[in-house]
């Protein structure tokens, strides 16, 4: 199941774990159900939730765990589409949220990856976000033309198609929308900019406008976590210039390993800053199980469904 938001995705696979341990008699709040990475392992099937909310360790060694099971394996995957570009995996089932086309396109591409089965089913939904805004989630990330766009190319379609009709007939009339709307809506602002005589914006034209403050936070999961907190915060102090530099580089893959990039609309002022980064901030082990579930990563007690982005 790929979903716009992190939020939606974070609702869906806690509604799902809450009825399963139901079915099976488990008590969801034991951390029991979860294996060291945290996937939810019942008698039949796993359960497990990607986004980038979990960290890129961790994710990594579920989508490991995805690609090496067993072929009997069951396997339920609640995510975020970052599994719709560089990563491999084989299911069989897909269901995806209302999306721009080619992202629609990607999502398919994950099923029946490896020709094992005759063929594959994707499901696409319009899911809308009725705890307060009423809106569909794609709204949340997607401009609405792109949205337009889709549902043009795809209205001449019954409610079943086979993948080579549905991508050969509706692609190119797909990219056919976005790139009328993109050379028009371009073009006029340019020209309104210089009947204006404001020359500077010209250059500063983009499709995508994304004013949003992204932030980092390396999470203190384990000590190795922790000493390359440290470790950043030394060499800070302790050097200048190319040479800092270089000894950032060495310990950017520890760095990455255990932080969270995201995109938060509130002040995250009550979270300790790394001395001597901007933007990038830690939380400590002590505070971890306020901070940070296993299951799906970091974890802001005010976040709603439509709080945070891929």
């Amino acid at each position: 199941v790929i979903l716009n938001t992190i939020g939606s995705c974070k609702e869906l696979y806690e509604y799902l774990k809450e009825e399963l341990c139901r079915e099976y008699g488990f008590t969801c709040r034991s951390e029991n159900i979860l294996d060291e990475n945290g996937i939810c392992v019942f008698p039949s099937f796993l359960l497990l939730n990607l986004s980038t909310h979990v960290l890129p360790r961790y994710r990594l060694k579920r989508i490991k765990r995805i690609k090496s099971r067993d072929s009997t394996d069951r396997v339920v995957i609640i995510t975020t589409q970052l599994v719709e570009a560089g990563v491999d995996i084989d299911v069989d089932v897909v269901y995806r949220d209302l999306a721009p086309l080619d992202c629609i396109v990607q999502a398919g591409g994950r099923c029946n990856r490896n020709n094992s089965h005759e063929k594959g089913e994707v499901n696409v939904i319009n899911l809308i976000d009725n705890s307060k805004s009423s809106r569909p989630f794609w709204s949340f990330i997607y401009d609405s033309l792109l949205i337009d766009a889709t549902e043009k190319s795809v209205k001449k379609f019954s409610r079943s198609v086979c993948e080579s009709e549905f991508v050969t007939g509706a692609m190119k009339e797909y990219y056919g929308y976005v790139l009328n709307w993109i050379s028009g809506n371009i073009s006029r602002n340019i020209i309104e900019s210089i009947k204006k005589l404001n020359f500077s914006e010209i250059s500063e034209f983009r499709l995508i406008e994304d004013t949003r403050r992204k932030i980092s936070i390396l999470i203190e999961i384990d000590d190795r976590a922790e000493r390359t907190r440290k470790r950043m915060e030394e060499i800070v102090a302790g050097e200048k210039g190319f040479r800092r530099k270089m000894e950032i580089r060495k310990i950017r893959n520890e760095i990455n390993s255990c932080t969270i990039c995201t995109y938060p609309r509130e002040k995250i002022d009550y979270l300790k800053n790394i001395n001597g980064f901007e933007d990038y901030f830690y939380v400590k082990r002590k505070e971890l199980d306020s901070w940070y579930k296993k299951d799906t990563g970091l974890y802001l007690e005010s976040e709603d469904s439509g709080l945070f982005i891929l």
